[in-house]
């Protein structure tokens, strides 16, 4: 699961993705796209979002991120 404003993020979890896809099944989702709710038993989860002001997004880094363009 991933969060990315500009596709960076993305690249970096398609990648992550295609190595783990060597040890078993992945499924790689953005994060508005995720299930709601985890029912089947995992063996993995690997969560990645872009840093903004030095730590993961909030609501506010999100807004500021969209009116500056970075």
């Amino acid at each position: 699961m991933y969060e990315s404003f500009w596709g960076n993020t993305e690249q970096v979890a398609q990648s992550i993705a295609k190595g783990l896809s060597a040890h078993g099944d992945v499924e790689l989702f953005e994060v508005s796209q995720a299930p709601g709710e985890i029912t089947e038993p995992l063996d993995l989860i690997v969560l990645g979002g872009p840093t903004h002001a030095f730590s993961m997004t909030r609501a506010s880094t999100r807004e500021d991120a969209f009116k500056t363009g970075r």
